[in-house]
């Protein structure tokens, strides 16, 4: 079987590894494709031209532990500019919306009946105060961060004073 492309596949990977075996079964049946390392990108919304056929989106919420910080925010107007232009996204913004966000994970959770740990969301450290009742909660908690850290924390004082960033999940003990 033979399949003519108008236009490569663009796969849109900030690491360096990810996407080898992908990339090498593409060059096996000599599909043309371009890796677009979006860690340091510019597109012109202006610019309606169809440059793909296809988007293969391998974004990762980690991207900043490799110094690619910008890509957690940068990924979803590109995304959305591609899907405006017609170009099929494999991972497309309703997704990666869902892969950055553990609140919007939860909300899925919640309306599908799947079981998960108590949590609170929280866009602002004083809230965790309130998370926190009713009093006599015994703490030696882990809290989890939306970009993948764990947080230990051993009382309401170390709760309070660390700088959790928008939200975090409290992980329970087995």
């Amino acid at each position: 079987m033979s399949l003519e492309l108008s236009a490569p596949i663009g796969i849109l990977d900030e690491h360096p590894e990810w996407s080898a075996r992908l990339c090498a079964e593409l060059q096996l049946r000599r599909l043309p494709f371009e890796k677009i390392d979006h860690s340091n990108h510019a597109f012109d919304p202006h610019d309606r031209t169809r440059r793909y056929s296809v988007i293969v989106n391998r974004t990762s919420p980690s991207s900043h532990r490799r110094g690619h910080g910008s890509v957690l925010f940068y990924a979803e107007p590109l995304l959305a500019h591609w899907q405006a232009l017609g170009v099929p996204v494999i991972n497309p913004v309703a997704a990666w919306r869902f892969e950055k966000s553990k609140a919007l994970q939860l909300g899925l959770f919640e309306r599908l009946g799947v079981r998960y740990p108590r949590t609170i969301v929280v866009n602002h450290r004083d809230q965790l105060l309130k998370a926190s009742e009713p009093p006599g909660l015994v703490y030696e908690e882990t809290f989890r961060i939306a970009e993948g850290q764990e947080v230990r924390v051993e009382s309401l004082e170390d709760l309070v004073g660390y700088r959790l960033p928008l939200h975090a999940r409290r992980l329970e003990r087995s």
